[in-house]
C-alpha cells in the first residue's frame, strides 16, 4: 500500500536566483504531485531583485515529495519551509 501525504511548503525565491527554467522544469516533473500552486512577488525599489514566495500544496507519494523537496533545496538561491499541523 501506497503511503500519500499532504504537504503545505513556502519555497522563497531569493535575489541569488538565476535559473527560472530549472525551477519550472521541476514544477514540470513533480506535477503531478504539485495540486495548488500560488505565487507572491514582491518588488523593492531599495533592494533590488527577484524576491517571491511560492507556496505549494503537495499530495502523493511521500517518498516522490520527499525527492522534489530535496531537489528544491539544491537549487541555489531557494530556501523552503515546510507547514506543519
Amino acid at each position: 500500500m501506497t503511503d500519500f501525504k499532504q504537504q503545505i511548503i513556502g519555497v522563497q525565491v531569493t535575489p541569488q536566483f538565476k535559473n527560472t527554467h530549472q525551477l519550472q522544469e521541476l514544477f514540470t516533473i513533480y506535477g503531478n504531485i504539485i495540486k495548488t500552486r500560488l505565487g507572491l512577488n514582491h518588488l523593492d525599489d531599495v533592494d533590488p531583485g527577484l524576491k517571491a514566495v511560492i507556496v505549494l500544496e503537495l499530495y502523493g507519494d511521500e517518498t516522490q515529495i520527499n525527492l522534489f523537496q530535496n531537489e528544491l533545496l539544491a537549487v541555489p538561491g531557494l530556501k523552503m519551509g515546510k507547514l506543519s499541523f
